[in-house]
């Protein structure tokens, strides 16, 4: 089946590619803050569904939090789910200064 991608996809993709390479380029704590970073953003601006749906989960299973504790929890996820993904525009350098070792057939 045809998908039809838009202009404001082609942008998006762009966007995510210059980024990816940027990080690529920058030194490691840099680019870990930088997935932070980016994270906020992103779950505060472009992942707003996603972020209310979080809370009203947090709001279910703890209800011991206030509002504003649940919107730092919600944050805090948004950052730590960047900087992971930031590990991948790292990982040869991680793995090359011996700061993640790998087994198996992987390691090869």
């Amino acid at each position: 089946m045809f998908v039809r991608r838009g202009f404001k996809n082609r942008v998006f993709e762009l966007l995510h590619l210059a980024t990816y390479r940027l990080l690529k380029l920058a030194p490691v704590p840099l680019a870990f803050d930088a997935g932070a970073l980016l994270g906020y953003f992103s779950g505060r601006y472009l992942r707003k569904r996603a972020s209310e749906v979080s809370r009203a989960n947090l709001a279910v299973f703890r209800p011991e939090l206030s509002d504003h504790e649940r919107r730092q929890h919600i944050s805090g996820m948004w950052r730590h789910l960047r900087r992971i993904l930031t590990e991948f525009t790292c990982y040869k350098r991680l793995r090359d200064n011996g700061w993640i070792e790998m087994e198996g057939a992987a390691a090869r």
